[in-house]
């Protein structure tokens, strides 16, 4: 899977939630992680996903995106909470 963003944002992201885009991709490879469709902030031209992943680090995320093409995601944001681990346990153990 290939990402792409924009790095203004991605400096915002930083900023906010002390998650870089760079890194969100390992959420792909954890073996646990699963997808939402954003339904709220999805468009008729854009559709949004939510993906919840665990970081090489041991910190679970969501990264919300957009599916560019068959290989290509665009990065929206990334952050984490305790209600993001939590809603990530009860999924998946």
């Amino acid at each position: 899977m290939k990402f792409e963003w924009d790095e203004d944002k991605n400096a915002i992201n930083i900023g906010s939630h002390d998650i870089d885009f760079e890194t969100v991709g390992e959420c792909w490879e954890d073996i646990n992680n699963f997808d939402m469709f954003d339904e709220k902030h999805s468009t008729l031209d854009e559709k949004r996903w939510l993906k919840f992943g665990r970081l090489n680090s041991g910190k679970v995320i969501c990264v919300v995106y957009t599916d560019i093409s068959e290989d290509t995601c665009r990065i929206i944001s990334a952050f984490s909470d305790k209600r993001i681990e939590r809603f990530y346990y009860e999924q998946n153990f």
